[in-house]
């Protein structure tokens, strides 16, 4: 298994930090679109 492709949630989480201004819905659905195995998360991480 190749780790050096793996991204892990808390790598895009740290670029949503840095490179969203505030969280909204179309940066969530951005998000969502480009890491849809991790939907569910990236909802609950914009919803608070």
């Amino acid at each position: 298994m190749n780790r050096k492709n793996t991204v892990t949630l808390d790598d895009i989480l740290d670029e949503i930090m840095l490179q969203e201004s505030e969280p909204h819905y179309q940066a969530l659905t951005r998000w969502c679109k480009q890491y849809p195995e991790h939907t569910e998360a990236l909802t609950r991480f914009f919803g608070h």
